[in-house]
Formats: structure tokens, C-alpha cells, sequence
């Protein structure tokens, strides 16, 4: 077996040899899209097996913790393996004493649950809640442990080592949640998966990346601090303002269109959710090598906007179309309202996998600040959009999106455009053929469902508009765009003999 190369704290060479940048970036997604798929399919694979062992109320006792611990990570991390990414001038003392601000950030997380752990029982009116809070807060510590390791691994666009960290983390907390539900601990399964598989990836994390701790001293790590300061406020505004339709229309909805409602959203973000997680795992140290270089910026910008287009428009575009047959077809009847929030919430989600990338560009020019504005004015303003559109149920919260969102996510785009010298136009064009093409698609389908028997079984209605709208979209594409295709190929093609 090969011998694991460590990383090391020492700062990168910022030399920029593109052919070894193109090879890195898309092996970098090659290595990272093999782990998600991989733990995709051993969660699912075991959360069938831990099914059958544990009861519903096991799952139910556990759940309430999520939002809780999921926002908790957010202000513990602080930021700070993010700006260990992007400000690749930090020298290995003041890696060494964000180690140790970590720890200390973990310490008070701990302590912070531990005091308001009877507060969450109380409000979840679940009294087994305390000592689950309590002991999965053990997780901040192990966390801690790895935020800068993982950061230097981030930096060193190292994806190999990244990718199996995450997939020994993902092995272990299945093993261990299925030994312990077998031995018959109930939720504690659940509790002790997540800690040992927290704990799997925090080793071998130090083991390949040895980082040192040190006093902290302001003036060495005071920009690191602000910078994550200003992350910590932005992805704290960004989970208020992401879960704030369901917060309104928990308010003004009945139970069914609610549900009818976060069905549809789930089943609109599937086509770019995964595609999104993987690239801008890639993307964000790939920015912030190439920082100082606006050219290179604009290229992978362009290129990795592009290539999302192809693989999310037809899919969301697509399910827009085809989105009452379907529903009808994989659902049945009942969630017949899942149709029309659908299709509002297809347009949005194919502007949101691409609207990823901007915030990415800004973190790595260090505009942090100005995300962080942005994000919060988008707290401010979501909520109102969500109230006005629950008039029309869920239908108008996916309309709140739609409208909204393009709006709220637009100074960055005007930002980013002028930071790096990128046109409008030269942008336009990148989304151009997979966006004609879609819309094409989108009208060919919904003229021919219209002009289709109402009495013919939605099966065949379905698999009619699928294979016209294939047809349309090639057609579009090979005609229109035969070039941009062509050279896609031969792109595909050098890669592979470059490798």
C-alpha cells in the first residue's frame, strides 16, 4: 500500500502552472465526487439496516437536536478554516494559534450547551433530550481538533486526503451506530455514530497535518479573526434567511400545504444539490490559489459556471416541465400540490447552483464584509417576500423565491463582475447554450402536454414529454451550439491524454 503523504503548515508557493491547475481542479472533483457518492450510498445503505433495529421514536428523540447543532458548528468553527483557505499568507506560529483559538471556541461550545441543554429539553418538551445535548456536544471538542488541519488540506488543494477523511468518517459512524443499535442502545446509536465518526476524521486530520498550538496574540491572527468574523455573520444570516419560508409558512399554512411545500423543495434542489456540494468543495481553494491572478479567475469562473449550467438547467428546467405527470406518476394523487410550487422552485434552484459560485470569488478577494452585508439585507427582506407570496399558499412561497432571490443575489454579481474584469455579456454567453436549449425544451414539452389527450395515464403522458423534450434539447443544442458541443468533446478528450 501506498505511503500517505502528509501535509505541512508551511505557506504555499503561489506559482500557478495552469495544465497542473486544470488536472488538480478536475481531479479534485474526480476525488470528491467519488466520496459523496460513496457516503451517499452507505448511509442510505446502513440507515436501512438501522431501520429495522431502532423505532421511529428513537429517530424522534434525536431529531429536534439538528437545527440546534447544525447552527452551533456554524458560530463554534467561527470562520476559521475558511480564512485558513483563503489567506494563504499565514505563517505556521499564527496557524498555531488558531489551533488553539479553535479549541478554546470548542471548550466554550461545550460549556454553552451543557448550560442551556435543560432549556432545549424544555422547549421540545422532552425531558431525554439534556443528556443527548449534553453528550453530542462532546462533538465541538473533536471538531476543533481538525478545523485548521483541514483547512491546510483545503489550502494545498490536497482532495485525496480530504476525500478520505470523509470517508472514514462516514465508515466509522455507520459501523458504530449499527454495533450499538444491535447491542440494543436505542437512540444512543444515533448519538455515538456521530461522535465516533467525529472523532475518525479529527485523528487522522492531525496525524497528516501536525499543527502546533500557541498563545494567540492579536496582532498575528487579528485579520484571520475578522475575516472569520465577518463568515460566521454571513453563514448565520444565510441559514436564518434559507429557513425562513418554512418558518413563515409554518405560521400562515395549513399542516398540508406546508407539506406539500418542503416536498417540493427538496424535490427541486435534488438535481443541482449534489452537484453543488461537489464542485464548490473544489472551487473554493481553487479561488483562493488563484486570488491574485484576475484572469485565471475569470476563466475558472466562466468554465465552472458553464459546465453547472449544462448538468442543473435541463434537469430543473426539465422537471418544471414534466412536474404535474410526474408528481402524478412517482407520488400519486394526494400530493397533487406538489406540482405547481415545483415548478416555480425549479427556476429558482437552477439560478441558485450557479449563484453559489459568487460569494466563493468574493471569500477568496477577501470582499468578506461585503457578503456578509449582502446576506444579512437578504435576512431582512426574504421573510416579507415569503409573507406576501404565502397569500397564494405554497405556490407563492416558491414564487418568493423566484422573484426575490435574483434581486437580493444580484450586487454580488454586480461585485464580483467588476472585481475581476468580467463582462456581462462574457457571462451570458457561458450560460447561453444549456439555458436556449432548456427553454426550448420547457415550451416544446408544455405545448405538447397540452395538446395531448387529458384521458391518456399519465405514465404514457410522461414518457411522451421526456422523449420530446430530450429530442428538443439535443436538437437545440447541436444546431445552435454545435461548436460550444464539439469543443466540449475535444476538451473531455485532452484531459484524458493529459492524464
Amino acid at each position: 500500500m501506498d505511503r500517505v503523504p502528509k501535509a505541512d503548515l508551511s505557506p504555499p508557493v503561489d506559482s500557478i502552472d495552469r495544465k497542473k491547475l486544470d488536472v488538480a481542479f478536475v481531479g479534485g472533483i474526480a476525488w470528491t465526487a467519488g466520496a459523496k457518492w460513496f457516503t451517499q450510498v452507505l448511509s442510505w445503505a446502513s440507515l436501512l439496516i438501522i431501520a429495522r433495529l431502532l423505532s421511529p421514536s428513537d429517530f424522534g428523540t434525536v431529531a429536534p437536536t439538528t437545527v440546534y447543532f447544525g447552527l452551533m458548528n456554524v458560530l463554534a468553527e467561527f470562520g476559521i478554516g475558511t480564512a485558513v483557505v483563503n489567506m494563504r499568507e499565514l505563517q505556521r506560529h499564527a496557524l498555531a494559534q488558531l489551533n488553539t483559538v479553535c479549541l478554546l471556541l470548542g471548550v466554550a461550545a461545550f460549556g454553552f450547551s451543557a448550560a442551556v441543554a435543560p432549556l432545549v429539553a424544555a422547549f421540545f418538551r422532552s425531558p431525554k433530550l439534556e443528556p443527548v445535548v449534553i453528550v453530542t456536544s462532546i462533538g465541538f471538542f473533536m471538531t476543533a481538533l481538525r478545523v485548521v488541519q483541514m483547512g491546510v488540506l483545503q489550502r494545498d488543494m490536497n482532495y485525496k486526503l480530504l476525500s478520505l477523511a470523509e470517508g472514514l468518517q462516514s465508515v466509522v459512524q455507520a459501523l458504530t451506530t449499527l454495533v450499538c443499535a444491535f447491542l440494543g442502545l436505542g437512540y444512543w446509536s444515533l448519538v455515538a455514530g456521530g461522535l465516533c465518526g467525529t472523532a475518525a476524521a479529527a485523528v487522522v486530520a492531525m496525524v497528516w497535518v501536525r499543527a502546533p498550538y500557541a498563545k494567540p496574540r492579536l496582532r498575528d491572527i487579528g485579520a484571520a479573526l475578522r475575516f472569520g468574523s465577518h463568515m460566521v455573520t454571513a453563514r448565520v444570516a444565510w441559514y436564518g434567511y434559507t429557513q425562513s419560508d418554512i418558518i413563515v409558512g409554518g405560521r400562515v399554512l395549513a399542516v398540508s400545504a406546508l407539506g406539500a411545500y418542503t416536498f417540493a423543495l427538496n424535490l427541486a434542489s435534488m438535481p443541482g444539490e449534489k452537484i453543488t456540494a461537489v464542485i464548490m468543495r473544489v472551487t473554493g481553494p481553487l479561488f483562493a490559489r488563484i486570488q491574485q491572478d484576475p484572469a485565471a479567475m475569470r476563466r475558472y469562473l466562466v468554465a465552472t459556471t458553464e459546465s453547472l449550467s449544462f448538468l442543473t438547467f435541463p434537469a430543473v428546467l426539465g422537471l418544471a416541465a414534466v412536474a404535474e405527470e410526474f408528481v402524478a406518476v412517482a407520488l400519486g394523487k394526494q400530493w397533487g400540490g406538489v406540482a405547481a410550487p415545483l415548478r416555480w422552485l425549479a427556476f429558482y434552484t437552477g439560478l441558485r447552483t450557479i449563484a453559489t459560485l459568487m460569494p466563493q470569488v468574493l471569500t477568496a478577494l477577501r470582499q468578506t464584509a461585503f457578503t456578509m452585508r449582502v446576506y444579512l439585507a437578504t435576512l431582512v427582506v426574504m421573510p416579507f417576500a415569503f409573507y406576501a407570496g404565502s397569500h397564494w399558499g405554497p405556490t407563492g412561497l416558491g414564487a418568493a423565491w423566484t422573484f426575490a432571490y435574483p434581486i437580493m443575489v444580484m450586487p454580488m454579481y454586480v461585485r464580483v463582475f467588476r472585481s475581476i474584469d468580467l463582462s456581462a455579456k462574457e457571462y451570458l454567453n457561458a450560460i447561453a447554450p444549456p439555458l436556449v436549449a432548456s427553454l426550448a425544451m420547457l415550451g416544446a414539452v408544455l405545448a405538447v402536454a397540452h395538446a395531448l389527450p387529458g384521458n391518456w395515464p399519465h405514465l404514457t403522458r410522461l414518457l411522451i414529454e421526456v422523449a420530446v423534450g430530450a429530442v428538443v434539447y439535443a436538437a437545440v443544442l447541436m444546431v445552435a451550439f454545435r461548436k460550444r458541443v464539439l469543443r466540449y468533446r475535444e476538451l473531455l478528450r485532452s484531459f484524458r491524454r493529459s492524464r
